[in-house]
């Protein structure tokens, strides 16, 4: 089966449009349980960074980013340090 470049760009877009839409839908859900439970941003927090292909583009960002602060580059340096002592076990 061949599909055309074109057919293969419209594809994609709505592909990025759904995930846009569902984004925009947990970040909603997410800002309304954090605003009466911080314990819920704390999970979210940890689960996100506790895969390691989330982890590693997030640091790959902070690390490489212009402007990002110094004290996120230390935030991330220490998650990597317990994600790697983690992996160790």
């Amino acid at each position: 089966m061949t599909i055309s470049l074109n057919k293969l760009d419209d594809e994609i877009k709505k592909l990025e449009m759904r995930f846009v839409a569902l984004t925009t839908i947990v970040f909603t859900i997410q800002d309304e349980f954090i605003k009466d439970n911080p314990e819920f941003l704390r999970k979210s927090l940890a689960n996100m960074l506790g895969n390691d292909m989330i982890r590693d583009g997030f640091t790959q960002y902070v690390n490489n980013e212009p402007g990002v602060t110094d004290d996120y580059k230390t935030f991330m340096m220490e998650i990597n340090e317990i994600a790697n002592k983690y992996e160790e076990e």
